[in-house]
């Protein structure tokens, strides 16, 4: 080789050298030339996390890939900056649609998509149902089934097998059924009936190996003028209640299965509700306080008194982590464990739904869905903790409020019920899953079932999500 022919090798590649290293090192930073713009600009990419798996998702209507079989994960990359219309689809399922943004050098996700069956098939399981009650482990529902025009009884369904039978003890009745109250252990239930104008409570078992202590424990000798009434979350034969004495409120503790006397907590009692093995109530002070049922120790002020409840209106506690939700007849305000301070939230609310974790509230607003996030959520699309979102608006109420998961609710709206994502980037994903005649219904989200109680029938779904 000449001398020549070396001096032109060494500057060919020499050449291709200051053209091609900083090509390569511009591509490994991301940077593209996006012909259709006319630009040489950084890329961004899109994760998805989606459940069933294998779901496959497009992009501007191309399809791109399909999440994998284990996480349901599946990342896309090299997109430039820009708005894209994503599509994810499986077959029998609702697809999920939404316009996100691509940034430079950043991962747009959308991690909680959840994909709804499509004409989910149900099965009948009970005729003659006016009312149903699922237990806590979501085993068991009591069902108030009709014998007669003037009689009514109470049957266990085990949700597992399916069988039924009528409550052991419990004859045909026409006593109205006020409310029932679950056990936490799912084995007994709290029973308010009508009488003759009386209210009566008793305390019963679903089934005969494991008795009320005696069959049925009736309450009548905590006497009459029982306010508010509830298990003890500590102890599995104790009950707490409120009575008035005179012209206050008292909030007692009963051992009902020795018929021990009823012992008092605490004087002055507006309201209270319970959470593990505590019990939290609000005074007449405004005060709001907290004892923990299992050891001996004194009750413990939860907020200072920061307003003065109002004579002749009711008040309703909703506990959330850290935080009490009263609402002070449609009206909820914020209460955050030792702050001098409450905050109104919305007015006014006719339902309130609080997430299994405690981080976030749904609110029915007249027309509107609201979602409240008391912890701050980092993840996108990120919110800040007390952040007050409004969802959307329908053209009916949405009724029973019922999460899915972190990020969907169920609703009812008419004869339908509906599925809402709580991503309120671009438009929201709102699903028709089922029609029935004026449905109540019951979401299982241990096996992701629907229970649905429609002109006397009770049914169960076929799994929706998985």
């Amino acid at each position: 080789m000449t001398k020549r022919q070396r001096t032109l090798l060494f500057s060919t590649l020499l050449g291709l050298f200051f053209i091609l290293a900083p090509t390569l090192a511009l591509y490994s930073q991301g940077y593209r030339i996006d012909f259709a713009g006319g630009r040489i600009a950084q890329t961004g990419a899109f994760y998805f996390k989606v459940a069933p798996a294998r779901a496959d998702i497009l992009v501007d209507g191309t399809f791109v890939k399909k999440t994998d079989f284990l996480f349901g994960s599946g990342l896309t990359k090299n997109f430039f900056p820009d708005n894209y219309f994503l599509e994810v689809t499986k077959e029998g399922y609702h697809s999920w649609q939404k316009i996100l943004q691509i940034k430079e050098q950043q991962v747009t996700e959308a991690k909680s998509i959840l994909l709804f069956k499509k004409d989910p098939t149900f099965q009948k399981l009970a005729d003659k149902i006016e009312r149903f009650w699922i237990s806590p482990n979501i085993k068991y529902a009591l069902l108030q089934q009709r014998e007669s025009k003037a009689f009514w009884q109470l049957h266990v369904l085990n949700l597992e097998t399916g069988g039924k039978e009528p409550l052991a003890g419990l004859i045909s009745t026409k006593d109205e059924v006020i409310d029932i109250q679950w056990a936490r252990d799912s084995r007994r239930f709290l029973l308010l009936t009508l009488h003759k104008e009386q209210l009566a409570f008793e305390v019963r078992s679903i089934s005969a190996n494991v008795p009320c202590f005696k069959t049925p424990c009736s309450l009548e000798y905590l006497g009459e003028d029982i306010g508010n009434i509830q298990f003890s979350p500590a102890k599995e034969d104790q009950v707490l209640f409120t009575r008035f004495l005179n012209t206050t409120q008292v909030l007692f503790e009963a051992q009902y299965s020795k018929e021990d006397l009823a012992i008092p907590i605490a004087n002055n009692v507006i309201a209270f509700t319970t959470l593990d093995n505590h019990v939290f109530w609000l005074d007449t002070a405004g005060t709001l306080r907290k004892k923990d049922l299992s050891t001996n120790d004194d009750a413990q002020v939860f907020q200072e008194s920061v307003f003065i409840p109002i004579q002749e209106t009711s008040y309703e506690l909703l506990l959330a982590g850290d935080t009490i939700l009263i609402k002070e007849d449609t009206t909820l305000f914020l209460h955050k464990e030792n702050t001098i301070s409450r905050r109104e939230v919305l007015s006014p609310v006719f339902e309130v739904a609080v997430n299994s974790n405690g981080n976030k509230v749904a609110l029915q607003n007249q027309l509107e869905l609201w979602i409240l996030f008391l912890k701050e959520e980092t993840e996108q699309p990120q919110h800040e903790a007390g952040e007050l979102v409004l969802l959307t608006r329908f053209s009916k109420s949405p009724q029973q409020l019922s999460w899915v998961d972190s990020s969907y609710l169920l609703f009812g709206s008419g004869e339908i019920i509906r599925s809402v994502e709580i991503d309120n980037r671009d438009r929201l994903n709102i699903i028709d899953l089922v029609s029935f005649p004026n449905p109540e219904f019951f979401w299982n989200n241990q096996k992701g079932i629907l229970y649905v109680l429609s002109e006397n029938a009770f049914f169960v779904s076929e799994k929706i999500v998985r």
